[in-house]
């Protein structure tokens, strides 16, 4: 098993003021295990694997990215036919959010009434099985989603 996370705070200054604070954290997960008797020999491996990144301009606007992505793959096949596979299956997840709008409270945690954008997509074995999602963001503030990361400049005029 291995577990380990990515996480810095990138903070720019404009005229000696804080005018964009970055918190990025990258948590990891990584299970595997194999087991073997005289005839099979089977693998199991999991990962978990999440992406956070808050990004606040000014002290009033905010824009969060946030993904969470998890597969599992187990594969079992004999040792005396190497073309015989008895199990070999996976299944994966993600979920996605963009939470954007003004800040309330604590500056770095997003209103649940700013989630503008929602996607869940789920595979088995190769194909995908759901893809499901919603998307009402706008962008007023000349900072928009691009990819998986932030475009444009922030502009207090709206």
């Amino acid at each position: 098993e291995m577990t380990g996370r990515f996480y810095s705070v990138l903070t720019s200054y404009r005229n000696g003021a804080p005018s964009r604070s970055t918190i990025s954290n990258y948590p990891l997960e990584v299970k595997a295990s194999s087991a073997q008797d005289k005839t099979t020999f089977q693998l199991n491996a999991c990962v978990k694997f999440d992406r956070n990144i808050d990004t606040t301009f000014g002290s009033d606007y905010v824009v969060v990215l946030q993904n969470h992505m998890e597969s599992c793959a187990v594969y079992n096949r004999s040792l005396t036919n190497r073309s015989q596979i008895n199990v070999q299956e996976d299944q994966a997840q993600e979920h996605f959010k963009i939470y954007a709008g003004p800040t309330k409270g604590d500056p770095r945690r997003p209103e649940k009434s700013n989630l503008c954008y929602e996607r869940t997509l789920a595979a088995h074995d190769g194909a995908i099985t759901a893809s499901d999602g919603h998307n009402t963001c706008t962008w007023p503030h000349g900072v928009y989603v691009c990819g998986s990361d932030l475009c444009g400049e922030v502009s207090t005029a709206g």
